[in-house]
């Protein structure tokens, strides 16, 4: 989960969505 909270700053809009759907899969 290193690189993927690296590149988190410039794909926000990108992670807020693998955020929901994280979440969502939960």
């Amino acid at each position: 989960c290193g690189s993927a909270t690296s590149t988190a700053h410039e794909d926000q809009p990108l992670w807020s969505y693998i955020e929901k759907k994280k979440e969502s899969s939960s």
